[in-house]
């Protein structure tokens, strides 16, 4: 039996919903969420979505009841306008705290703290994403790979409607899943060194592996999971598997 090396177990991101909405726009964000998030395809975040708690209040007022509770994570905020658009806000996090941070850095940063301090007012950071695109963003932000200061529109006005800050063509090129890790039998797995499975492949001497390897069709097809060549393969000598089993990444068929 195939065995999936999972990633740590996924991360939890909170969504309120701020307006009287349709029970088929949340609906559509939780399905639009778990698409972006390859929710089959051990996903690093999940959506955790509360209707009733903050209905009714504003961002800023959700933003300061949870910093009160110790709670400064980012979360989604659903209203009026994600039924049209399937988009919704990325609710960071109040630009005074955001500046004590080490991703301070930047030009809009900077201005946009000099505007606080003209206007006299606090600046919430936000942004409008498509629900699609909220897992990617979280990831993306977390890890550092980008900044709130470089999504947010720039003049900032924290009132002003916004445009989905849009990275995918959903439609015509969707991004796709981190393969999946696999342990298989060798019974489940097969084996080529023809030239043509081969030239696709270089390691790192420059020179193309001597075999690659991949699922079975029907081994892989149960799974989920693309059959496609394989190079970067180890032996493993995982409990309950028996001997010859490898280890090799495989697309998830998505």
């Amino acid at each position: 039996m195939v065995k999936f090396i999972c990633r740590n177990p996924p991360n939890t991101l909170s969504g309120f919903v701020q307006a009287d909405v349709p029970d088929e726009t949340i609906d559509q964000v939780v399905a639009d969420f778990k698409r972006g998030a390859f929710d089959d395809c051990n996903p690093t975040v999940r959506l955790s979505l509360n209707r009733q708690r903050f209905q009714g209040k504003s961002a800023e007022l959700i933003r300061d009841a949870l910093n009160v509770e110790g709670n400064q994570a980012p979360f989604l905020l659903i209203d009026k306008s994600t039924t049209n658009s399937r988009s919704v806000w990325w609710i960071d996090q109040w630009l005074d705290e955001k500046m004590n941070e080490s991703e301070k850095t930047g030009w809009i940063a900077d201005n946009l703290e000099k505007e606080c301090l003209e206007q006299k007012e606090r600046i919430l950071l936000k942004v409008k994403v498509p629900t699609l695109e909220a897992p990617d963003f979280y990831t993306n932000i977390s890890t550092g790979n980008i900044s709130i200061f470089e999504t947010i529109p720039y003049p900032y006005n924290p009132h002003a409607l916004q445009v989905p800050h849009t990275v995918y063509d959903w439609e015509h090129n969707p991004p796709q899943p981190s393969a999946a890790i696999v342990i298989a039998a060798p019974h489940e797995y097969e084996v080529s060194s023809a030239s043509q499975d081969l030239r696709s492949f270089l390691m790192p001497n420059g020179k193309p592996p001597r075999e690659v390897f991949r699922l079975k069709k029907e081994v892989a097809e149960t799974q989920g999971l693309k059959n496609d060549w394989s190079a970067d393969v180890r032996p493993c000598q995982e409990q309950g598997m028996p001997a010859g089993s490898v280890k090799f990444s495989q697309g998830w068929d998505v």
